[in-house]
């Protein structure tokens, strides 16, 4: 029993109040690390949303201005757009790998130019056989967990030159 003099507290009862706080402090550290990690997770799910939309809108912009279309196998999209001057702009969408990471790229003067990562797949089809309905798939892997698939359908204001080539 303690003298009425001895003030302060004992080693014994020191060292039990550490080891409660460093227990109290570890398992709050752990939900403040389990809070990001599913803040940071639903984050990219929520950015692939928005990159999904982003991109089928451009797509979808793109087959409706197209003067020319052509679908060559299911990955590939080719398209020509009058441009205000009179002027012929051809380009294609594709699926690529970009340093390992699945891609869908814009190919350009011969060049091609990112437009999404993470687009595990692309698929162009059209649904009618004459080219006045194209499907449009898209399927992005944003985490190691969640993968986000569109589909859409989009009809060509103008029906000038239309092919179809398979590959």
């Amino acid at each position: 029993m303690r003298d009425q003099r001895q003030a302060g507290l004992t080693l014994l009862e020191v060292l039990l109040a550490l080891s409660l706080s460093a227990l109290l402090m570890i398992s709050a550290a752990n939900m403040l690390s389990s809070a990001h990690n599913g803040w940071t997770e639903q984050n990219a799910v929520i950015a692939g949303y928005q990159d999904g939309q982003l991109v089928l809108e451009l797509l979808a912009n793109h087959i409706r201005q197209a003067a020319e279309i052509e679908l060559n196998g299911k990955s590939r999209l080719n398209i020509v757009i009058n441009n205000p001057g009179g002027k012929k702009e051809r380009f294609s969408y594709q699926h690529y790998y970009s340093a390992g990471v699945p891609a869908l790229g814009m190919v350009k003067r011969g060049g091609i130019q990112p437009v999404l990562n993470g687009v595990k797949l692309i698929e162009f089809e059209d649904i009618n056989g004459d080219m006045s309905l194209i499907k449009i798939t898209l399927e992005l892997v944003k985490t190691r967990d969640s993968k986000i698939r569109y589909q859409t359908l989009v009809a060509p204001r103008k029906r000038g030159v239309i092919n179809y080539a398979e590959i």
